[in-house]
């Protein structure tokens, strides 16, 4: 129950480990079980710079915290890592790039794409790096994106196309203040 105060295990150094991490906009926590029982908690507050991190940059700060905190307890140990994001290892990088990219995006939102799911360090300019080389996304990017004001309420400003999908037509509607989009068919 809730309303009850967690109950620590002894820890044994025979059994496995597994350290769970996560983290929120303000702060980082870890706890560390054996047999799906806690042996031991942690947590702190993130300064206002890490507040500003990328997501994926958070939940990497977390593990380093949860090894750090628990080193007595990780260190020489096969310990098992369960956070949200993927550290992406060094051998598979190039094909993570070329999916990453894959659909000629640019830049932005392929970083943003690959923000939401990995990590690795120096990620941001090995894409930055693949895109700028692609000559696909040198001939499709090639006019700047036109930015519009933000509407002050809903459904003033709509933008809309029409489209063709396996023989029907739809009608796509979106609205600039929300970004919900609307499909009718045609």
């Amino acid at each position: 129950m809730a309303t009850n105060a967690p109950i620590l295990s002894y820890y044994d150094p025979k059994q496995p480990l597994t350290l769970n991490v996560d983290t929120s906009s303000k702060g980082l926590g870890a706890v560390l079980l054996q047999n799906d029982k806690p042996i031991a908690y942690a947590s702190r507050a993130l300064t206002p710079t890490q507040q500003r991190y990328a997501q994926i940059e958070k939940e990497t700060l977390a593990i380093v915290f949860g090894c750090q905190k628990f080193h007595h307890y990780v260190y020489g140990r096969q310990v098992e890592y369960k956070g949200l994001k993927l550290i992406i290892p060094t051998s598979l990088r190039k094909e993570i790039l070329q999916l990453i990219h894959e659909p000629h995006m640019g830049i932005v939102k392929c970083e943003t794409r690959a923000r939401e799911f990995m990590y690795w360090p120096g990620m941001m300019p090995d894409i930055k790096d693949i895109v700028e080389k692609c000559e696909t996304c040198a001939v499709n990017n090639k006019e700047p994106m036109i930015t519009s004001k933000l509407p002050d309420r809903p459904s003033s400003k709509l933008a809309a196309d029409l489209f063709q999908f396996k023989g029907e037509h739809y009608l796509l509607t979106v609205d600039y203040y929300s970004k919900l989009p609307e499909i009718e068919t045609g």
